[in-house]
């Protein structure tokens, strides 16, 4: 049978291993808390991508639109410009 003194040591051995569980844990939490932040902040920085790229083509089609009006009007220049007038008869 244990006597007094060993089971003192024991039960103190147990204490020092659940502190250590506890510490072990609250670390493991901040870790995640972390590593949640670096997701949100990714997450974040993927939003603003999406909506920078969704720009990016908006202002490309735009632009080639423009283009588009510039053309037409340059033919249509070179077309009035090309009309002879009909003798009159």
């Amino acid at each position: 049978m244990a006597t007094s003194d060993q089971l003192l040591t024991a039960f103190t051995d147990i204490k020092d291993e659940i502190e250590d569980l506890k510490d072990s844990v609250i670390d493991s939490n901040t870790h995640l808390e972390n590593i949640t932040k670096m997701l949100t902040m990714l997450n974040m920085s993927a939003a603003r991508n999406a909506r920078a790229n969704d720009l990016n083509w908006k202002l490309t089609a735009t632009n080639d639109q423009l283009n588009t009006l510039k053309q037409n009007q340059v033919n249509i220049q070179t077309e009035d410009a090309n009309i002879q007038p009909q003798p009159s008869t």
